[in-house]
């Protein structure tokens, strides 16, 4: 009996220990494939990845964008808006020329825009809920950082970003006429897309790399960076936005170099005059409505026009005009029209 009872008890055990092992190997293979899954994600398509896995400072990005559409969508508050740019964007939009007559037509714009919009959703324009405007599962953030040119080329590390495949970067120097140019960095202006794939930030040095803070464009080594991309919704195509973090803790926009004062006043005028006369196809969801007002600020501070595509974005990326503005982000399009009022 004693006997018995002894290999009872050791088969028991030994039941008890393959079963431990076979958990604790399920266990570690569930947690390596997942691993390898985040892994495989990131490098092949960010926007398959946790928020904060891409982007530690999502929310701030998402505060960010939120307050730059505030901003431009309120009266006298262009001034403001131009704060949420780098500091040499901002600088340069500053020496805008602009008359008493082009504030007012401006400011007048944004007033009726701001009733009707009271009218429709019995609120304010205020975005309350970022993280439900800006849903991670229709607007991808990917952070990054500024590599050093200067570690890279003696250690002959390949920088990430440097070059992907597909990408149509000329590694040259001789044809850049551009001393700092290195393998994978072009004379891409400051808001352009990186090559080869638009979302992912540019994590390239700027030609005041060497200077205190990165000079006026902020681009030193270090520094982190980040792209926003707004998927083709309400009838407007894809738009990319470069951030640049700022000392001590904000993202600003890098707005294209070719953007000054007057050429931001006129998109804007043009994209808020589109917005509020096609009132009649915002959508029922106010936080779908934000997201639209969103990305049409977004259009004009990055010099997409109406029915147009984004300079430097890759072809085949990104859609044009598709219906008009009552088009849900799911891609059901309500055939609302596409005409004015």
């Amino acid at each position: 009996m004693k006997s018995r009872n002894a290999l009872t008890t050791s088969a028991f055990c030994c039941a008890i220990g393959a079963a431990t092992c076979a958990f604790g190997q399920t266990a570690g293979d569930t947690a390596r494939d997942t691993g390898n899954k985040i892994g495989d994600a990131i490098r092949g398509n960010p926007s398959t990845q946790p928020d904060k896995v891409n982007a530690p400072d999502a929310e701030d990005i998402r505060g960010a964008l939120a307050k730059t559409t505030e901003q431009a969508i309120d009266k006298n508050g262009f001034d403001n808006l131009t704060s949420r740019f780098v500091d040499a964007d901002r600088d340069r939009i500053k020496q805008a020329k602009l008359t008493d007559a082009d504030w007012d037509k401006l400011n007048g714009r944004i007033d009726q825009l701001r009733k009707d919009w009271k009218a429709k959703y019995n609120q304010d324009f205020d975005i309350k809920n970022e993280k439900l405007v800006y849903d991670p599962q229709m607007i991808m953030i990917v952070q990054g950082q500024i590599w050093d040119r200067d570690r890279d080329r003696t250690s002959g590390a390949q920088p990430a970003g440097a070059r992907m495949p597909g990408d149509n970067t000329n590694t040259d120097r001789s044809n850049t006429g551009n001393s700092n140019t290195v393998p994978g960095q072009t004379g891409a202006q400051s808001g352009q897309a990186q090559p080869g794939n638009p979302s992912m930030p540019d994590e390239r040095p700027g030609p005041e790399a060497n200077k205190t803070g990165g000079g006026d464009t902020n681009r030193d080594p270090g520094r982190n960076v980040a792209k926003v991309t707004i998927p083709e919704s309400h009838g407007m195509a894809s738009v990319y936005i470069p951030m640049i973090h700022e000392f001590p803790d904000s993202w600003k926009i890098d707005v294209p170099d070719q953007v000054d004062g007057r050429k931001l006043y006129d998109n804007l005028l043009t994209h808020l005059t589109y917005l509020d006369e096609h009132k009649d196809q915002w959508p029922a969801d106010v936080n779908d409505a934000y997201r639209a007002a969103s990305h049409h600020v977004a259009m004009a501070i990055m010099d997409v026009p109406m029915g147009g595509q984004q300079s430097g974005v890759p072809s085949g990326t990104q859609g044009g005009m598709q219906g008009g503005m009552n088009r849900d982000t799911t891609g059901n399009t309500n055939t609302g029209g596409t005409g004015g009022r």
